[in-house]
């Protein structure tokens, strides 16, 4: 692709890539700036590589403003001062609703390690020998879920 059907081919997409980024900037001159460097990064992949323009746009548009875009921080922390209410990171959030309920050794402890546990366990909770050691076919549908007579099962040699 030459340089003229280049121009054609950003040409075509300047409009979704100005809006683009007017709407995540809020600046207009801010969003002109982010579009020439949007062109200048869009110029620089090789043209076979391209499968969809107005997803790259996008994707560059993105990046260029996240680079451009200082992060919100927060001051320094102060170790003598707990924020309140105190609360968890999000990943710990079911653990903090747990203790609402149980013991903390309960909450803390004995359900995070029994969940671990099942979890480990499931690949070895079969009723039907039949195809063990193999991927599920249409002889196991559901067998991994109802221990009956035999919880582990495993195939003879």
């Amino acid at each position: 692709m030459d340089e003229s059907e280049f121009q054609v081919e950003f040409a075509r997409h300047l409009g979704a890539v100005y809006q683009a980024a007017r709407s995540v900037t809020g600046d207009p001159d801010e969003a002109q700036d982010v579009v020439q460097d949007t062109y200048l990064r869009y110029a620089a992949v090789p043209r076979e590589s391209i499968q969809s323009p107005r997803a790259l746009l996008a994707t560059i548009v993105l990046f260029v403003w996240s680079m451009a875009m200082q992060a919100p921080l927060e001051g320094i922390a102060n170790l003598n001062v707990t924020p309140n209410p105190s609360k968890a990171p999000w990943y710990f959030v079911g653990l903090q609703e747990l203790l609402v309920y149980f013991d903390p050794w309960i909450a803390g402890v004995v359900l995070p390690t029994a969940i671990i546990v099942g979890l480990m366990a499931i690949p070895y909770v079969d009723v039907n020998p039949r195809g063990v050691g193999q991927y599920p076919t249409m002889a196991r549908r559901g067998a991994l879920w109802v221990p009956t007579e035999r919880p582990f099962a495993f195939r003879k040699v």
